[in-house]
C-alpha cells in the first residue's frame, strides 16, 4: 500500500504544493509501522517520535475509558 495515491484530504496539496509537514508525518509513520526505516526517515524524521507518542496516548485514553466506564457501573444514578 503506497500512501502517496489515491485521494487527499490535504488542502496545500490541493493547491499544487508538494512536501506538507503534516503529510510527510503521516507518510513517516505508516512506513514506521510497515517496518520500511527508509522511507520513514526520509518521509519525515519525527515519524519515529510520533508513533510511540500516539501508541503511549492511545493506551492512556483506553484506560481512561475503562476507569469511567468502572466508576458509572459501580456508582448508578
Amino acid at each position: 500500500m503506497d500512501p502517496h495515491k489515491g485521494a487527499t484530504l490535504c488542502p496545500l496539496q490541493w493547491m499544487g504544493l508538494k512536501g506538507c509537514p503534516g503529510c510527510g508525518l503521516g507518510h513517516a509513520i505508516h512506513y514506521v509501522l510497515h517496518g520500511q526505516w527508509a522511507l520513514a526517515w526520509h518521509s519525515h524524521p519525527l515519524g519515529f517520535f510520533a508513533v510511540p507518542m500516539l501508541l503511549y496516548r492511545s493506551f492512556q485514553l483506553g484506560k481512561q475509558q475503562v476507569q469511567i466506564f468502572h466508576y458509572l457501573k459501580n456508582n448508578p444514578a
